[in-house]
């Protein structure tokens, strides 16, 4: 490759959206970190457009935009060679064009007139990179804010980039356009390669889940490949997994076997004497697959946790809150709904980009115990947060997430809720993380606002609405208060741990005997103090004076229940509205409520968290995992290793399906406790496979 120089020249089109796409690169957030470009739609667009050109940087409106358009241009020369406009925080000395010399070129450093001295080479080819940004941010109140610090962080991160660049000369300087091409190919052909049945020589490594290996002792494995770093991994021999022969070649055969009869039923009229008696062999099979089932009901142990955190940090310690040094079982599912995160605007940019504060604080709290964030899903300050034992994953299926915005008619985000749906072992689950309207007087609008979150309808295929999901858990700040009585009657009560006298006039209590719909949502006794309203970092209520401004008089809060964890069974609905026709033979699942308390101890905000620890009884209606990954060999940081995979036939592959191998740090302590309880029995063998933890 010959190499030249490179001026970059950028362009900053404030605010305005062309038609113009030279080179276009539309930046869109992930939303497996959080939903926010999902929830701009298409009031957020960052759009790069590039064009070369063989000057320093002389020509104006490369693009060709319209006149009233390029007049709203500003012109930014970046100059790599100048340290001034680099942010002290970015600066590196071994990526300083000022003081880097090329060994293989002989290029470099670049003095403060560079650019003069390569317009009089003759020998020296350059060219000038003109960068089109163009930043759409349409939200009233932000919009000039937000785009004006997007193109500032654009500057900055093109300055960086290609002060980088130049001092990576070296590292590139021998590639030919055949590598790159060669190199582009290569990437190409292994996106669209087919899947099934390849042997991947090469592990990606990433942080946002976790491939767990089939071998004979799951937990033992994934502690092992996932020692404090990948380095340690040297010399490790990874015992390769394998199915039951036995067992494998009968499921082959059984599998073989109904896909011939569901052939053969095409060809079956309801009108042949077979007709009935295949019937009656299908049942007894389904009856005695049934009896099966019934013998293995699981318990999975969930526990919700939901916080109004007033903007706050979190706190130096959440073991109480997620309960990790209880004596019971340990849990295999957290769900942490929280209201009122931080979303100021540099919080919401820098969120953009990277998971906020209370993610990284679970996720670093979790990780070392064996848990891994299933999903997240944000709403301004609305956020849900789950996690989950890396040995269920293979079991967890369809994940989706959405929001429904009630503030400001619909407008705004500051009030609403945010779902994550999953299958479960085979059963529809749904988590919704509510913040209704405030005040006493609003107790319809927050009945109202929350039938409106459960019309929330899920993208994609198949997907059952809200409520036909097997289970649905409610949750969050829902701003219910305690009518018609006194402040002092209500203070009063709580003093005395006499709640029973102010369950009768809760609103949401009341709310529930005017709605049908609300009737099918259970809530354990609330034999807590009410979570609302205390002054921060204290046991005690809301303490101000009182005073007036303007119309707003901020008077002392009333303490109030606003935080609450409810719960509804489909079945158990059904049982309900048609009693006498479903029997508990049908039942796959059930939820029981272990316990249903608020935690006094912390104080960052004026809300105290509530949790709730559940008890699933369930049948799992899936019992393998789709993929089985198999790593072979011995494994060395020194060299590629092997992972093959198998397949169940009805899995759907993709060319976007990858593998990744995921650092975590089980406590041996936790993992030892798992495998010693009997009553723990998911690591327990299939009847015709060894014992396995799949990705």
């Amino acid at each position: 490759m010959k190499v030249g120089q490179v001026v970059l020249q950028l362009h900053l089109d404030w605010g305005l959206d062309t038609d113009t796409q030279i080179s276009s690169n539309k930046c869109k957030v992930d939303p497996s970190v959080n939903c926010w470009n999902e929830y701009m739609k298409d009031d957020f667009l960052i759009k790069i457009e590039t064009w070369h050109k063989s000057d320093l940087g002389t020509q104006e409106n490369v693009h060709q935009l319209e006149p009233d358009v390029w007049k709203n241009v500003e012109a930014i020369y970046i100059d790599i060679a100048d340290r001034s406009q680099v942010l002290t925080k970015d600066y590196k000395a071994e990526e300083d064009p000022a003081k880097f010399k090329s060994v293989k070129t002989g290029r470099g450093p670049l003095g403060p007139n560079w650019k003069k001295e390569l317009g009089k080479q003759t020998d020296c080819p350059y060219m000038c990179a003109y960068k089109l940004v163009t930043v759409k941010f349409k939200w009233w109140g932000l919009q000039n804010k937000v785009e004006n610090f997007i193109q500032k962080q654009e500057k900055r991160l093109f300055t960086n980039f290609h002060r980088q660049l130049f001092c990576w000369l070296d590292k590139w300087v021998d590639m030919t356009m055949e590598d790159i091409r060669r190199m582009e190919d290569e990437t190409k052909r292994q996106l669209d390669e087919d899947f099934n049945g390849l042997v991947l020589q090469s592990v990606v490594i990433s942080f946002e889940q976790m491939a767990s290996f089939s071998s004979e002792d799951a937990f033992q494995d994934s502690a092992a490949v996932s020692l404090n770093d990948l380095e340690n991994l040297h010399n490790f021999r990874s015992r390769s997994a394998s199915f039951s022969s036995t067992g494998s070649s009968g499921r082959l055969q059984l599998r073989q076997r109904v896909a011939q009869l569901m052939a053969c039923v095409e060809d079956i009229s309801s009108d042949d004497e077979i007709h009935e008696e295949v019937s009656r062999t299908l049942d007894e099979a389904f009856l005695i697959w049934g009896k099966k089932l019934k013998d293995k009901w699981q318990e999975f142990r969930l526990h919700i946790v939901t916080w109004n955190v007033g903007t706050a940090s979190p706190p130096p310690d959440v073991s109480s809150l997620l309960q990790l040094n209880s004596v019971g079982p340990t849990v295999d599912m957290y769900v942490i709904g929280l209201q009122e995160v931080n979303s100021r605007i540099t919080n919401f940019l820098s969120d953009l980009a990277f998971d906020d504060p209370w993610s990284i604080f679970f996720m670093t709290v979790l990780a070392p115990l064996g848990y891994i964030k299933l999903s997240s899903v944000r709403m301004q300050g609305l956020l849900l947060l789950i996690f989950v034992k890396h040995v269920h994953l293979p079991f967890i299926r369809d994940i989706h997430t959405q929001y429904t915005r009630t503030g400001l008619y619909g407008y705004w985000g500051n009030k609403g809720g945010v779902t994550v749906r999953m299958s479960l072992y085979g059963h529809t689950m749904c988590f919704m993380n509510c913040h209704l309207p405030a005040h006493m007087e609003n107790a319809e609008q927050r009945v109202d606002d929350f039938e409106k979150i459960l019309e929330m309808q899920f993208e994609g295929e198949n997907i059952p609405s809200t409520l036909d999901h097997d289970v649905l858990f409610w949750f969050g700040d829902l701003n219910f208060r305690i009518a018609d009585y006194g402040i002092h009657f209500v203070r009063e009560s709580i003093n005395n741990k006499r709640y029973n006298l102010l369950w009768e006039k809760d609103q949401l209590n009341m709310a529930k005997k005017e709605e049908a719909f609300l009737r099918e949502f259970i809530e354990g006794p609330l034999q807590f103090k009410p979570t609302y309203k205390f002054d921060l970092y204290s046991d005690v209520y809301d303490t101000r004076e009182q005073k007036s401004l303007f119309w707003f008089n901020e008077k002392k809060r009333k303490p109030a229940w606003t935080d609450r964890i409810l719960w509804r069974v489909k079945n158990l609905c059904k049982h309900a509205a048609k009693e006498g026709e479903f029997s508990e033979e049908e039942q796959t699942i059930s939820v029981t409520l272990n316990n249903y308390i608020s935690h006094m101890s912390y104080g960052i905000s004026d809300h105290k968290p509530v949790t709730g620890t559940f008890g699933l009884e369930l049948k799992p209606l899936v019992s393998n995992p789709l993929v089985t990954l198999h790593p072979e060999g011995e494994w060395s940081t020194e060299h590629d290793v092997l992972i093959s995979y198998s397949a169940v036939p009805e899995f759907q592959s993709s060319a976007w399906d990858w593998i990744g191998l995921f650092k975590i740090q089980p406590n041996r302590t936790l993992i030892e406790k798992d495998l010693t309880q009997e009553d723990n029995s998911w690591m327990q063998t299939p009847d015709n496979l060894e014992t396995h933890n799949e990705f």
